[in-house]
């Protein structure tokens, strides 16, 4: 919450609008940890073939068991899973994680200051423009932009 709190401050001291962008179906893209299994009954609705009954070994598929290759919802690991596969794309794309917050990102150019929130599902982003004038930094262009990162 800290770091939504500094990005709608600088929002405000900067006169930039805040706003946020959304990953669809970020959390399935985390992989498991190794050593973390969950096992999970079969759902209501799901239906299991008898060929594959018979090659399990088993009369119900209440007797069957799904192990999870990916990450869900609800789980209180998949924050931590999905900034572990967002860290190093955001430091390819040239980010600095901050030392106070780990859940920021910032990107420094000698053009432009980039402020990210990129922890779990949401990024907040601006970009300001600085100009020269009188030696000291004045703005000469404000304009927000999200930040979107592909991940296979």
């Amino acid at each position: 919450m800290g770091t939504v709190k500094v990005i709608l401050a600088l929002a405000v001291t900067w006169g930039v609008p805040a706003k946020h962008g959304n990953i669809p179906n970020d959390y399935v893209k985390a992989k498991m940890e190794e050593h973390l299994d969950i096992f999970l009954s079969v759902p209501i609705g799901m239906e299991i073939g008898e060929e594959n009954l018979r090659s399990f070994r088993v009369q119900s598929p209440k007797n069957i068991v799904l192990r999870l290759q990916k990450s869900t919802y609800g789980f209180k690991q998949v924050g931590g899973l999905w900034s572990q596969l967002l860290h190093p794309e955001l430091i390819d794309a040239g980010f600095i994680q901050c030392i106070k917050d780990m859940c920021a990102y910032f990107k420094r150019k000698i053009s432009d200051l980039v402020v990210n929130l990129g922890y779990a599902r949401k990024f907040l982003g601006m970009r300001i423009e600085y100009g020269k004038g009188f030696g000291s930094n004045w703005t000469t262009k404000k304009q927000l932009t999200t930040y979107c990162v592909t991940l296979d």
